[in-house]
């Protein structure tokens, strides 16, 4: 079990794949936040870079290592007629992966932390790039100092999976392409390692309470459950009024927290 209140974390904001296209991939954009946060490091603590001038010198030289790495890469997927270039570039891709390890536990000793978290929110909305990301984490991020924390919905990235394999097997009837990419999601994000987020439904019997910030210890509205409360309150602001059946709840109210806390947004604006 991880605490992250107990160890010393950093944290990298977080990574929206929307950005994501041939040109630029995770790792990319993984490694400006890493460096970015650096440079930011060593405007604030410049008295414990005198002490450590030597570590100082050589993450530079890892970073610059990994985007050597990293751009050698890239290149590997346009065809090369030089023999010598192709090696360079399958010798980057083996190194790519231990380059970052190192890099990212250079970092963590140089700042303090135990730990890097990142975080990757909806990884399956990017249709086209979802499954280059997945294999991109799964062989150059997966390290015991580093925690990737993804936003996904499973049945989506399966579908997109999917879509890949058989993009990439040239469109064959003769396997189970559902099978094999129900695999490969078992393997990248384990049961073990899931955290399924309740449907709304499961907490319209929850007691409802609403701030104006979380600074505000007064709430300005509550209800002993959440699907009268909602209810009511669209009642109360819109003179519609909408009943829940005995024992259910009201169509009105969404089955998802996204979409719940945007209605109670809007109700309360």
């Amino acid at each position: 079990e991880y605490n992250l209140q107990a160890e010393p974390v950093e944290i990298l904001p977080v990574i929206d794949p929307a950005f994501f296209d041939k040109d630029h991939n995770v790792l990319e954009l993984m490694l400006g936040q890493l460096y970015n946060n650096y440079k930011n490091w060593q405007s604030t603590n410049k008295e414990k870079l005198e002490l450590s001038y030597a570590k100082t010198t050589n993450i530079t030289k890892q970073f610059q290592k990994a985007k050597y790495c990293l751009r050698h890469v890239a290149t590997a997927e346009t065809e090369s007629y030089d023999p010598l270039e192709e090696l360079e570039q399958l010798s980057a891709g083996i190194e790519l992966g231990a380059c970052i390890k190192q890099l990212i536990s250079d970092y963590l000793e140089i700042i303090g932390k135990k730990h890097l978290i990142i975080r990757i929110d909806d990884i399956d909305l990017n249709m086209s790039q979802a499954y280059k990301m997945c294999e991109q984490l799964r062989k150059y991020i997966i390290s015991d100092k580093c925690l990737v924390m993804i936003s996904v919905k499973i049945e989506q990235l399966l579908t997109t999976i999917e879509n890949a394999i058989h993009i990439e097997a040239s469109y064959p009837e003769n396997i189970d392409i559902s099978s094999m990419a129900s695999k490969y999601v078992d393997k990248l994000i384990p049961m073990a390692s899931r955290i399924n987020m309740p449907k709304a439904y499961s907490l319209c019997d929850e007691e409802l309470e609403v701030y104006v910030d979380r600074n505000n210890s007064q709430p300005i509205f509550k209800s002993r459950a959440v699907k009268e409360g909602v209810v009511r309150k669209i009642f109360y602001t819109s003179r519609f009024l909408f009943y829940n059946s005995k024992g259910m709840v009201s169509p009105i109210i969404p089955n998802n927290l996204r979409g719940l806390f945007n209605l109670l947004g809007l109700l309360f604006s």
